[in-house]
């Protein structure tokens, strides 16, 4: 990988190392919900023993 700091990635070399390695982005996830989390944690039964009398 050849960069020069001052000038940066000539025009080329950025499309070479596009379609070599892609697109520099992250894949959106949805998120997940507060809620959603607090009842995931009752799919487990050690925390279910825990809260039971």
């Amino acid at each position: 990988m050849s960069t020069r700091t001052a000038q940066g990635l000539s025009n080329e070399e950025a499309e070479q190392r596009i379609k070599h390695y892609g697109a520099n982005r992250l894949n959106n996830k949805k998120q997940t919900g507060n809620l959603r989390l607090f009842f995931a944690q009752f799919k487990n039964s050690t925390a279910k023993r825990m809260i039971a009398p």
